[in-house]
């Protein structure tokens, strides 16, 4: 029996399978092997929990602030809320307070929202007001700013639930004052409600009715601040997707938080806030000056592009990848979701948008991924390297553009035969292949390379067939890993072009996750290997994630 290291991430099943929850690793829960979490190198893996971690510095004298958290679990739709959040604090001069880990790894992350607040108020007197937003909830009417719901009469503002459940604590108003932290403090010493299926909303209830003689508290409406999904009319001022199943949660999440965005960059431009014709990010200037100092290349001909894709929450990962290039070779992206701002800094940069029809609709989780294939297929270059929004590249792109000349250009994995959660085996009883890969003959499909010839068509159509036919069916979708991926390998073996698989060029896609907090901490520690080409962020968080907008 191999002896498995201690690991916060992993949990057992009663049947044996391993599971792997960390965040590492793209949509997680995953199986993982044995032999997989013995050799793993994470140094996260290890150790105990982290405390915290607030996108927050040190005192600041805004009056108001607005704040959220969201956990590894929820990332893929709390990080749309966040950049909502960062905007709409943007536009009216509010402090934004992004927590991205649980403050209390003991009780359920929710109960994190107490501490968060308490903490806050208490290191930052100056701060009159905190409003407080779930993950799962969009500010609607961003041109509405919070003084409107502030009351000189109230101390706690919070909406009605629906019976049993008296209150929501979804959003929330509180004064910086001493009823309010001690509402705090009593709410998260109740430690009966730890697991309660309400979280601490019982204990919030609890602690109201105690504080009666000394907070000023105040029940509203939910369509005030609070507006659940199904109840949501236009000109409400938040969304709130509690109770929705998690696509649902992530689409509308998605969906509203981009259209909040939108409105946002909308209003500074009215406001003259913003001024598109030109940089308007304070480090536009340092990191075109770094990035120029990056090896320059000469692509083989002019009919060789990259393409990439990137919604408007990863576009500050597409830029960094942007600027990698410009000057360099010519660029395309697909639009997943890009504003009106962002689809101009493109143009300006001579980087041709497109939006091509998707073969996989946006109903399926991942869709972004799944339709990779189609992206490539649209390409408008002869010769096209793929390389995905959250890589920087830092070396000569014209070795891999050679190795077109042949056949397509497929890197294997860094992990090889530890592969997490490779495809399972039903999937090949039913879309039989010619031939398997062994267990280390694993692939990402972060950077690949087709050029419009036979033999590169053909990979790219069995590729595109298995996505139509997980698109139509989920018994088939169902035994994919990874997405674009899993269909990916399956379609190579389908083709039997096992031999294509790059192993000796992992500089050509190197796994790369160093932190840089800030773009100052970018500029000043960012290293690479003499053989490293392309690297690729490809985990959570990317560390973009905690630089203040705008950059560029």
């Amino acid at each position: 029996m191999i002896e498995l290291p201690t690991c916060r991430w992993r949990s057992g099943q009663g049947d044996g399978t391993l599971l792997c929850h960390s965040e590492k690793f793209i949509g997680p829960p995953n199986r993982v092997t044995p032999e997989f979490c013995r050799t793993c190198g994470y140094v996260d893996h290890t150790g105990s929990l982290p405390t915290r971690s607030l996108e927050i510095g040190g005192p600041n004298e805004e009056a108001i602030a607005i704040a959220t958290l969201y956990t590894p679990e929820i990332a893929e739709y709390g990080r749309h809320a966040a950049q909502a959040i960062h905007a709409y604090a943007q536009i009216h001069g509010y402090k934004a307070i992004i927590g991205t880990e649980t403050l209390d790894p003991s009780r359920p992350a929710s109960w994190s929202k107490l501490l968060l607040v308490e903490r806050y108020l208490m290191e930052n007197p100056a701060c009159q007001w905190i409003m407080w937003i779930d993950a799962d909830a969009v500010i609607t009417k961003p041109a509405q700013s919070l003084e409107h719901l502030l009351d000189a009469n109230a101390d706690f503002v919070v909406a009605e639930d629906i019976p049993p459940s008296p209150i929501n604590m979804g959003v929330f108003l509180a004064r910086n004052c001493p009823a309010v932290l001690d509402l705090m403090r009593r709410a998260y010493a109740k430690t009966h409600y730890v697991h309660h299926p309400w979280w601490e909303q019982p204990a919030v209830a609890d602690a109201l009715r105690e504080s009666r003689a000394e907070l000023r508290a105040k029940i509203v409406p939910r369509r005030l601040l609070n507006s659940f999904a199904a109840e949501y009319q236009e000109g409400d001022f938040i969304i709130h997707f509690a109770g929705c199943a998690r696509e649902s949660r992530l689409r509308g999440v998605r969906e509203a938080a981009l259209a909040s965005r939108t409105q946002c960059q909308a209003d500074e431009q009215r406001a003259g806030a913003r001024v598109t014709n030109a940089p308007t990010g304070k480090w536009h200037t340092p990191l075109r000056s770094f990035f120029a100092k990056l090896p320059r290349f000469v692509v083989p001909d002019p009919t060789c592009g990259v393409i990439s894709a990137t919604d408007s929450a990863y576009f500050l990962g597409f830029q960094m990848l942007a600027n990698s290039l410009i000057g360099k070779v010519k660029l395309a992206v697909v639009d997943l979701g890009l504003t009106e701002v962002d689809k101009k800094w493109c143009r300006d940069n001579k980087i041709i948008v497109q939006n091509p029809e998707l073969k996989v609709g946006k109903d399926h989780h991942y869709w972004q991924s799944w339709n990779k294939p189609f992206y490539i297929r649209n390409s408008p270059f002869e010769k096209t390297l793929w390389i995905d929004s959250d890589c920087l590249v830092v070396g000569d792109l014209k070795p891999l553009f050679n190795a077109l000349q042949t056949e397509p250009l497929v890197i294997s994995h860094p992990f090889g035969e530890h592969y997490p959660n490779p495809n399972p085996a039903r999937l090949y009883e039913l879309l039989p292949v010619p031939v398997r890969l062994k267990a280390h003959e694993t692939v990402n499909a972060g950077v690949l390379g087709f050029a419009k010839k036979k033999s590169h068509l053909n990979l790219l159509g069995r590729w595109e067939y298995l996505v139509s036919l997980a698109a139509e069916k989920s018994e088939i979708r169902a035994q994919i890993s990874w997405e674009d991926e899993g269909a990916l390998m399956w379609a190579i073996q389908a083709a039997h072009m096992n031999h294509i698989i790059q192993f000796n060029k992992r500089g050509w896609n190197r796994f790369y996750n160093t932190p840089f907090p800030t773009p100052a901490e970018f500029i000043r520690s960012f290293r690479f290997q003499p053989d490293d080409t392309v690297l690729h962020y490809a985990f959570r968080p990317k560390f973009w994630d905690t630089w203040s907008r705008p950059v560029f």
